[in-house]
């Protein structure tokens, strides 16, 4: 058959492996590293702690639906048009802890997650020979400023961060199995989080190219079948919608809601600017169990 061109082939270069002679050192390392990283994306929320405040959709779509809804019937439940499948998840976490907790495991959750995409990216990035290249690469994660706006600590924004951790993801090419298995999880949530995972599609092509090993095309069929799923949940395109149909109301609904949580959070004393975090007493969650709504109230209660 016919032979790739020699840069093709080596387009995506061979993971080196690690030289450390201590998977148990490098372990410790890898878990104090997601550690510090989590405390960093905690105390960047500006305002009121991370762990004391849910973004508006964390509560009111995520935290809602996981409380009154089975996890069979909500995991691949489309908002704003596509599947979420992480902040789900984390939402299904959440939903069974008790609620007073709702706070701090979402956005302490989503801390936790992002800088574990962090150590995720250093580790995939190893083919690269300036170690703070790497660390730039990976600390882009945590530390970039733009992140603060509307991403930073809620499971809403996960899909960027996964994204980006994708990319990566898709052009490593471990050695190990676990390694593997690794990053195609990773890729596999990313496109289970967010259809535009399908521009990584380039990345894809060239690994075709590039891995030569069947066992390295494993992250590719993560990569397919999640967007699979993720295709097959997105609602069909109707050409006679008039913009006063329902689907189009339930949206302008719930960007009404939404806002109204901002100036809930303004009157209560939450960060100001386009940063909706708001006390979670105030992340109103609709049609909740007795049972919660008193939980709901006794927060409310003790916050003043």
């Amino acid at each position: 058959g016919q032979v790739a061109p020699a840069w093709l082939v080596h387009a995506l270069p061979r993971d080196p492996g690690d030289s450390s002679r201590s998977p148990g050192a490098t372990a410790a390392r890898y878990a104090l590293a997601i550690a510090l990283g989590t405390v960093v994306l905690l105390l960047r929320q500006q305002g009121m702690s991370a762990l004391d405040t849910i973004w508006a959709e964390d509560g009111r779509i995520f935290l809602a639906d996981a409380l009154e809804r089975p996890f069979r019937d909500v995991v691949l439940a489309p908002y704003r048009g596509y599947a979420l499948v992480v902040p789900r998840l984390l939402a299904e976490v959440a939903s069974n802890l008790p609620l007073e907790l709702a706070a701090a495991t979402l956005s302490g959750g989503s801390a936790l997650i992002v800088s574990m995409l962090a150590a995720f990216v250093y580790r995939a990035t190893a083919f690269l020979d300036d170690g703070v290249l790497r660390l730039a690469h990976a600390s882009a994660i945590i530390l970039l400023p733009i992140t603060i706006r509307e991403s930073l600590n809620n499971v809403s924004g996960l899909h960027w961060f996964l994204m980006f951790a994708a990319f990566w993801g898709l052009a490593w090419m471990p050695r190990s199995w676990p390694l593997r298995i690794l990053a195609t999880i990773v890729v596999a949530l990313s496109a289970l989080t967010d259809p535009l995972t399908l521009l990584l599609a380039p990345v894809v092509a060239l690994r075709l190219f590039a891995a030569r090993r069947p066992m390295d095309h494993l992250v590719t069929l993560g990569w397919a079948a999640g967007l699979a799923v993720q295709l097959a949940e997105l609602p069909p395109l109707e050409e006679d919608d008039e913009p006063g149909d329902e689907r189009k109301d339930r949206r302008h609904e719930e960007d009404d809601q939404n806002r109204h949580h901002q100036e809930v959070g303004d009157d209560v004393g939450a960060p100001q600017g386009p940063v909706p975090h708001v006390p979670a007493e105030e992340s109103v969650v609709p049609d909740v169990s007795a049972a919660d709504r008193a939980v709901l109230d006794v927060l409310a209660s003790d916050a003043s």
